[in-house]
């Protein structure tokens, strides 16, 4: 099964191809038809299997088509910088042929960068925990009306003690919205963040 038979246009196909990826992943299969049909997943996964494609090709798909410019439309949370920028260069890759901006924010980083990141009004924000909800304490960002709302190694999150900030910040998704949450496991708790 192709890309295309999954629901994929050309023109991410054609950045796919780019890099040399002709085949979806097990994951891909399942989660990209779900999201382009606009349901909420929660899905196991492990490093290496392609989530951050089987997330990200449906989103800018669908957000290249009906986005409301100059609001976030979809946030993915991510527990570390490495796995931020790694996610935002995916990111900025599959949004090139677009008008889809986006922000990765993550702790560590001056914040007068992620500030003006921010004001250019990306669609997408990248983000982890920790620094999202200290901008949205000085007001910086507006996540109210989220579309898509990811969590991406949402175990590695609720270890770190994020869980309480995942439950607040669910909150932003619209009530049309959906979630699309990833982990290697699935322990009651992670159940209880998502529901």
């Amino acid at each position: 099964m192709g890309f295309n038979n999954l629901g994929i246009d050309t023109n991410l196909i054609e950045q796919l191809t780019e890099l040399n990826i002709s085949d979806p992943t097990p994951i891909q299969e399942v989660v990209i038809p779900s999201i382009l049909s606009h349901r909420s997943i929660l899905a196991t996964s492990q490093t290496g299997s392609g989530k951050t494609l089987a997330y990200l090709l449906p989103i800018v798909q669908q957000l290249a088509k009906d986005h409301r410019q100059g609001r976030i439309d979809a946030l993915i949370l991510v527990p570390t910088r490495e796995l931020a920028q790694q996610v935002g260069e995916v990111c900025s890759m599959l949004c090139r042929k677009t008008e889809l901006n986006h922000a990765v924010i993550y702790g560590g980083a001056p914040y007068q960068q992620q500030k003006r990141a921010l004001s250019a009004k990306p669609t997408i924000v990248v983000a982890t925990p920790g620094r999202l909800i200290d901008l949205a304490a000085q007001k910086v960002i507006d996540l109210s009306g989220l579309t898509y709302f990811v969590l991406d190694e949402v175990d590695q999150m609720v270890d770190l003690g994020f869980k309480d900030s995942i439950i607040m910040l669910s909150h932003y998704r619209s009530d049309n919205g959906i979630t699309c949450c990833f982990s290697a496991t699935v322990p009651e708790e992670i159940v209880e963040v998502v529901t």
